[in-house]
């Protein structure tokens, strides 16, 4: 599936991209997602390197990231998709389980965080009920990225 980012807000693509990662349910815009491929598609990163993987498009590399439940860096598992959001200076990649698109940008109602999740640093924007029985983080593509270069820069620090 291919996603291009919208020129206009009358033809920015709606509806949701939920991606499932790590036992959680992520939901991002789908404006904020340029692409997602298979897993087997990827290049499996050294060991040394934070990346789980790279994708080499028309020059290009562009990093893809594993990632736990606490939304940190972790090893690669068995992940069968790549989703590349549209952040910072080239897309940035997360491994996903499994994902699904939801079309209407109705089909998620997000409620703001409680007070307990707030802080942290956290990527995290708000939640929804999906079929009123799954929980749905909702995610900003920009904050995964910015959450992401601030664990990559303590690591190097």
């Amino acid at each position: 599936m291919n996603l291009s980012p919208a020129t206009t807000a009358a033809h920015r693509p709606r509806g949701w991209v939920l991606i499932n990662l790590a036992g959680l349910l992520l939901g991002i815009r789908q404006e904020q997602v340029r692409q997602i491929i298979p897993a087997a598609m990827l290049e499996t990163a050294p060991p040394d390197v934070p990346e789980a993987a790279n994708l080499f498009r028309s020059g290009e590399c562009w990093p893809v990231y594993a990632l736990d439940r606490e939304l940190r860096i972790s090893p690669r598992g068995g992940q069968r998709f790549a989703v590349f959001l549209e952040a910072l200076h080239h897309p940035l990649g997360l491994l996903a389980d499994a994902v699904r698109i939801l079309p209407e940008d109705k089909d998620l109602r997000a409620q703001p965080l409680p007070p307990c999740m707030l802080g942290g640093n956290t990527p995290l924007t708000g939640l929804s009920l999906l079929d009123g029985s799954e929980v749905v983080l909702i995610a900003d593509a920009q904050d995964i990225a910015c959450r992401l270069q601030a664990d990559l820069d303590r690591e190097i620090g």
